[in-house]
């Protein structure tokens, strides 16, 4: 019985001496098909011309296909075995190594949108190390497996100038890997763990857009240990000569920049003249409670007696003995910087809006115009440290603020943006006040304007501190001034 094999697709097993009919060419002396000839298939899908051995297809040929498609190069022994090119009717093209009628080996296969692969193949799969290229020069290069990306890799895109350089499984970037946006070297940057395609695990990273750097935990594209909350630092120093440290410093210092203890400033003066201490630090969300005082990381009096004057301490206010650890707000974000904070000069000291106790919480990174990060400012004006333990968020309330004072954009001397460094703060001493300011009470406002999809990700909410300003002194008078007044009497 005679057999046509079309497993392959590609009709290349002729048995039966009932198909002689459809062979034109020559014959060796037992009748097989030998040397050059035509063959038709009884299907009339399939046209081969090529050499003959023994009655097989061996050596040089084409198979032409009714669809327009075709293979051109190598046979063996019936097969498609060597080096050819195969055309397919939609326009893909392959060139390389064949083995059994499946591409295997090197070589390039184009497809009809104009991408080109060249590399490896095993059994018509793109495997090994392999270059994939597109018409506008974006191209990846690197390691294949179940003709997908699999393994160590290159990966560029030309209209954005992003280039991916480590690790990817199953076609996705996945493992290691460095990452860089832009065109030479000014975008954003990322270094450290993929899953899926995208930044997920630890890595360091850097966006250009607000000029922010980053080093710690991702989930889907997005950094996940953002801070939360900005806490001012205002303190100024004070005492006699008698306070004074060996170095002439003046070492005790009290809190300052409450509506009741204002920060004491001078117009056309920076706010740490006098020796002010004016810091902003971002900080993380706090962590749990501990409820085993053995296991307390920073507990409410720990802080006070690093940061309060104790001559000021209430009693009242001290924490019973025995009392569960009270955590305050978590660490110093010193894994990120180039966070931006803006100064905005209101006249007048805040006035609360409303409490806000459906909050339940902290505020969200994100959603602080007009909110304190937390409701500190009562025990402030009291001459003591402020709750900050995770309990006092509950209670944050809104503010009111007073009329914006206008800067001259030329000078703009408040209107500026702070970045923290990687120690996680942020000075405002150098910050001078306008000249021209009237003497009186005002508010500095301090609001996260990281700008950029990075600050999107996650602001924090605002804070204020309250100035007692006096009015600029007046200009000294010139020598020449002094010498001609004497001259006159």
């Amino acid at each position: 019985m005679a057999s046509l094999d079309m497993t392959a697709g590609l009709g290349t097993t002729l048995r039966g001496s009932e198909l002689d009919k459809a062979f034109v060419g020559p014959r060796n002396a037992s009748g097989q098909r030998h040397g050059r000839g035509t063959y038709r298939f009884p299907n009339r899908f399939y046209v081969y011309e090529g050499d003959f051995v023994h009655g097989e297809a061996h050596g040089r040929g084409r198979l032409s296909m009714a669809d327009g498609g075709y293979y051109e190069g190598d046979f063996a022994n019936d097969e498609m075995t060597g080096i050819g090119e195969r055309c397919w009717s939609d326009g893909k093209k392959y060139v390389g190594a064949f083995e059994m009628g499946e591409m295997h080996g090197r070589g390039t296969l184009t497809f009809p949108n104009g991408v080109t692969f060249t590399g490896g193949f095993e059994r018509n799969a793109r495997s090994g190390q392999g270059a994939l290229v597109a018409p506008d020069g974006s191209r990846y290069d690197g390691e294949w497996a179940f003709d997908k990306k699999h393994g160590k890799g290159v990966e560029t895109v030309s209209s954005t100038g992003e280039r991916y350089e480590g690790d990817f499984e199953r076609g996705k970037r996945h493992g290691r890997g460095v990452w860089r946006g832009g065109r030479d070297g000014d975008g954003d940057t990322y270094e450290g763990e993929w899953r899926d395609g995208r930044r997920e695990g630890r890595g360091d990273a850097f966006d250009a857009a607000s000029g922010a750097s980053y080093v710690g935990a991702f989930e889907a594209d997005r950094p996940l240990e953002l801070p939360a909350f900005l806490e001012l630092e205002i303190r100024v120093l004070s005492g006699g000569p008698e306070d004074e440290d060996e170095d002439g410093e003046t070492a005790r210092q009290t809190r300052a920049g409450t509506e009741e203890a204002p920060l004491e400033a001078v117009a056309g003066r920076a706010l740490g003249f006098g020796g002010a201490l004016v810091v902003a630090r971002a900080r993380l969300p706090p962590k749990p409670k501990e409820l085993d005082p053995s296991h307390q990381t920073r507990s409410e009096n720990e802080t006070r007696s690093e940061n309060e004057d104790p001559e000021n301490e209430d009693p009242s206010q001290s924490a019973p003995e025995n009392a569960p650890a009270v955590v305050l707000f978590g660490d110093v974000a010193t894994h990120e910087s180039g966070r931006v904070f803006r100064c905005v000069l209101t006249r007048g000291a805040p006035a609360v809006a409303e409490p806000r106790a459906d909050l339940g919480g902290a505020d969200e990174p994100g959603d602080g115009a007009g909110a304190s990060a937390v409701s500190a400012d009562d025990e402030e004006r009291e001459g003591r440290e402020a709750d900050t333990s995770d309990d006092a968020f509950d209670a944050s309330v809104s503010y009111v603020y007073g009329p914006e004072i206008p800067l001259d954009p030329g000078s703009n001397p408040l209107g500026f943006d702070a970045a923290f460094t990687d120690k996680g703060e942020a000075s405002l001493a150098h910050v001078a006040l306008p000249k021209n300011l009237e003497a009186g009470v005002y508010c500095v406002v301090v609001r996260d304007a990281t700008p950029g999809k990075y600050g999107d990700f996650g602001r924090c909410p605002e804070k204020h501190f309250v100035l007692r300003v006096e009015a600029a002194p007046e200009p000294e008078e010139t020598q020449g001034d002094a010498e001609g007044d004497a001259a006159e009497a």
